[in-house]
């Protein structure tokens, strides 16, 4: 549901496969750092077993999920509007209390209502760390957008380096708590400034050739090992805020503008792939395939824990957005009373404020 926060009207399938890949890279992610852990060897290289080697290596090549899924916000740019936040709000509050409820159904969870009333909180107490970090894009994109537009190009460009200098040494380098990580709206806003700069200002090209495509490649596959050879020493090299893992995000988001097809099922995935990590990421859930894929890396070698990994995330990527679906025409009327509600409460507002003479 995520792709209707954004004005693509077109429904662009290269970008749509590319929102995808950054969720199925997500879950890689949570399989393999969140739910496996990750070495730390500070320097100490001959302390790393191969298994050391490979989760680190997965790490460093699937950690731009969630940077991807924001630029690809920034690139066709956020339209926030009532329906927009009641849509997003109420698909995230129906997961995050509805999992419980169904749990408690079907008998795995005794019910607790301080629990469900808890998990209602999806912008203050949520578990869900993207969700009130988007929220708050959400919130300042209409003020990003007006910024932008009386920004000059050149004025642009001096705009991102500064929130670049800032983002990379303050949060990053100095870890300040503003950036959290990478982690935060204000994380969020840098990498949406630089998606639509790429929008309005780097021409798309309608007959890309082979080497750009390939330069966009080399440098993605570059900048993952720079990911992977920092995180043998310091143990923020899978920060979101890292400049490592923003440039890898950015070679891989701008490698999929320079495609261009067409595909309704892509489309239709696509449009749900957000309910994938609302739905593996809710805490009852997501103890429960943490725990199986512990079971499976002791269980199974190498190469057959791998086919494990991907027949799970296959199996996410079917059944979730049909799940979603379901949740989709389920909250599609009270989003709509909401939204006209809001929209006649604000319009009644407007018009008793003063105007400007």
């Amino acid at each position: 549901m995520l792709s209707i926060i954004t004005a693509n009207a077109s429904r662009r399938s290269n970008m749509e496969l590319l929102r995808i890949i950054a969720m199925m890279l997500v879950v890689i992610v949570h399989m393999c750092g969140a739910a496996l852990g990750l070495p730390a060897p500070k320097g100490d290289i001959a302390s790393i077993t191969s298994s050391d080697w490979w989760k680190l290596s997965v790490e460093s090549i699937s950690i731009i999920g969630v940077n991807i899924f924001v630029l690809i916000s920034g690139y066709f740019g956020i339209n926030t509007r009532w329906q927009t936040f009641w849509r997003f709000s109420l698909q995230c509050l129906f997961y995050s209390v509805g999992i419980y409820l169904v749990g408690w159904l079907i008998g795995i969870w005794q019910l607790d209502w301080n629990v469900i009333l808890r998990s209602s909180h999806i912008y203050t107490e949520s578990y869900y760390w993207f969700v009130p970090a988007y929220f708050g894009l959400l919130i300042i994109a209409p003020i990003l957008n007006a910024a932008i537009r009386q920004l000059s190009q050149h004025q642009y460009l001096l705009l991102l380096i500064a929130v670049a200098i800032v983002t990379i040494y303050g949060g990053w380098w100095c870890r300040l708590p503003f950036s959290d990580r990478g982690y935060s709206t204000y994380n969020f806003a840098f990498l949406y400034l630089i998606a639509r700069y790429i929008a309005l200002y780097i021409p798309s090209h309608s007959t890309p050739s082979l080497r750009l495509r390939l330069n966009y490649i080399t440098a993605y596959l570059l900048f993952s090992v720079g990911i992977l050879v920092t995180s043998l020493y310091i143990d923020n090299a899978f920060h979101y805020n890292s400049p490592l893992v923003i440039g890898a995000a950015l070679s891989l988001t701008l490698l999929f503008t320079t495609l261009n097809f067409r595909s309704a099922t892509v489309n239709l995935i696509a449009a749900s792939s957000f309910s994938i990590y609302l739905i593996h990421m809710h805490p009852l859930l997501w103890i429960r395939l943490k725990n199986a894929v512990k079971a499976a890396a002791s269980a199974y070698d190498a190469p057959a824990f791998a086919l494990w990994c991907v027949a799970v995330i296959l199996i996410m990527l079917i059944a979730c957005p049909l799940i979603d679906k379901i949740i989709t025409i389920l909250i599609r009327p009270l989003s709509d009373i909401l939204t006209a509600t809001s929209t006649r409460l604000t319009h009644l507002i407007t018009r008793h404020l003063p105007r400007k003479q």
